[in-house]
């Protein structure tokens, strides 16, 4: 797994009525607030993908990753 994929505590201060969408959209779809986070993110990831990957060490392996890796064992 790149490093970029591991895992980091985030700390962050929000208006309530966001914390109260996030708690809600993750209870409609069977999930925690960092899942409904990271789903939104990475679509933020997916738009700003080439310059993010120039700026952003492990940025590039990451949002490949394991497709990446799934085709390297099968050849």
């Amino acid at each position: 797994m790149p490093h970029a994929l591991r895992t980091a505590e985030l700390r962050v201060r929000l208006p309530r009525h966001h914390v109260a969408m996030l708690e809600y959209r993750a209870e409609q779809e069977a999930t925690t607030v960092s899942g409904v986070l990271a789903r939104e993110l990475d679509g933020i990831a997916s738009a700003h993908a080439e310059e993010l990957s120039a700026v952003i060490p492990g940025f590039a392996a990451a949002m490949v990753w394991p497709e990446v890796e799934m085709a390297m064992a099968v050849c």
